[in-house]
């Protein structure tokens, strides 16, 4: 067939595919290429009379046209936008990859809580530097019910953990406080305060369709 076999590190498409911790010196050939294309393009447009390469750092540059930059956002900016947006879908588990995420980080612990470790892959530690920016504003609309009782935000003001103090909370999804598609009730009142279990008895439920984020 003409496959060749090999062992890791490789370079495919351009990008390093490598096991374990990430290393500098595994980047020094896109590194290289990029230097060269500067190379070759200032050979190309810059004559040899003598002009120069006026170079402006970017947190100088990344303003408005009317403030003096040239109106286009910093890189970090973007990189912060996108981390948000990769915790929201991460949250949804829209796809397979997050599905995988979230068994291999969050087996036993809700996401909010996994604990920060350096060993960690690179993108789990996107999503941890982000996840406390983000989470506040991730509300929950109750479908089947499977988001976590405790430590997610269903109810309105914040997740029920930071409002009820206990000595623990489990990990046990809002649909098992439901009784054929209702709430609970006794049950309910026995785990919260009775201001707060008639707020949730009030929220509706829509058993036949998904949690949704709003």
């Amino acid at each position: 067939m003409g496959y060749r076999l090999k062992y890791l590190p490789v370079t495919y498409l351009g990008v390093p595919l490598y096991k374990g911790n990430r290393k500098a010196c595994l980047f020094d050939p896109i590194i290289s290429q990029i230097r060269s294309l500067l190379q070759g393009w200032a050979m190309t447009n810059l004559s040899h009379g003598g002009r120069h390469i006026h170079w402006a750092s970017s947190e100088n540059v990344c303003f408005l046209v009317a403030e003096g930059g040239l109106g286009i956002r910093g890189l970090a900016d973007y990189v912060r936008a996108f981390s948000m947006i990769l915790w929201w879908r991460f949250r949804l588990r829209s796809s397979l990859w997050l599905e995988f995420l979230h068994g291999r980080y969050c087996r036993n612990l809700h996401p909010t809580l996994v604990p920060y470790n350096q060993k960690h892959s690179a993108v789990w530690h996107r999503l941890c530097h982000i996840r406390d920016v983000v989470e506040p504003f991730v509300f929950w609309t109750l479908g089947h019910g499977s988001v976590s009782f405790w430590h997610d935000n269903w109810f309105g003001e914040k997740p029920l953990a930071r409002i009820v103090h206990r000595e623990s909370y489990t990990l046990k999804p809002v649909h098992y406080y439901w009784h054929e598609g209702e709430w609970n009730v006794p049950k309910i009142f026995m785990i919260v305060p009775t201001h707060i279990a008639y707020a949730i008895c009030q929220i509706p439920i829509a058993a036949g369709q998904v949690d949704k984020i709003v």
